[in-house]
């Protein structure tokens, strides 16, 4: 069962360096790189709640546990009996085949792709239930705004590196009594870094092993 960390639990890597800001709006910049964090190194993945095919249904919610988290890309889908999805590009098939979209299926969908409202579709349309073999669908994820927690396994690994991103925006703030520019700076090249990092644990793992998945847009621009 996966444990959490609340929000405040950053506090100690950051309230010092910023005397006087309101923890109100700490807790908000925490939250802002963590979902940063996660958007551009994709360290969460998670499985969504078993999706069963039903008649004509094509579209699908993907809902996480305790509805904490969003849906950044889908690692893989595949029917609880071991059989596995394929994703698929819209627009190459578009170019390809105009009367693609029509394709209907008495059987199990064989393809699937992320929305752009984050919702599993797939393909072709089914025209029966499917009952006894849920779809299984892994993505990567980033907490929701509303979120008030994070997994404790980032916490533990990239507590830092969320706080130096922070760092590097509040102490840019002007006029405050905890502006501090070299600091920022400095920060700014520590949560870089820290992100740097983490994408290359991303991309081959703890156990260095070089992953092969179609990663997701916030993964393939960098930036900050």
């Amino acid at each position: 069962m996966t444990s959490y960390t609340e929000w405040e639990d950053f506090f100690p890597y950051i309230l010092n360096e910023v005397p006087g800001c309101p923890v109100d709006v700490v807790e908000e910049f925490i939250k802002k790189f963590a979902i940063r964090l996660c958007e551009k190194a994709l360290i969460i993945r998670k499985k969504a709640s078993d999706i069963y095919i039903a008649t004509d249904e094509e579209t699908y919610s993907l809902n996480f546990t305790e509805n904490l988290y969003r849906p950044l890309g889908i690692v893989y889908a595949k029917y609880d009996g071991g059989t596995m999805m394929y994703p698929m590009n819209e627009q190459l098939q578009d170019d390809q085949d105009q009367t693609w979209r029509v394709a209907t299926t008495s059987t199990r969908p064989t393809y699937y792709w992320l929305t752009i409202d984050n919702k599993l579709h797939v393909h072709p349309k089914p025209t029966a239930d499917i009952d006894s073999d849920p779809i299984v669908v892994e993505c990567w994820v980033a907490p929701v705004r509303s979120a008030t927690k994070i997994d404790d396994f980032v916490f533990d690994n990239y507590a830092e590196t969320i706080a130096y991103g922070a760092l590097s925006e509040l102490q840019l703030m002007q006029q405050q009594s905890w502006n501090d520019i070299k600091l920022a700076e400095m920060n700014s090249r520590k949560w870089r870094q820290g992100l740097r990092n983490a994408r290359a644990e991303s991309l081959r793992g703890k156990d260095g092993t070089q992953r092969t998945e179609v990663y997701p847009k916030s993964f393939e621009v960098f930036g900050q």
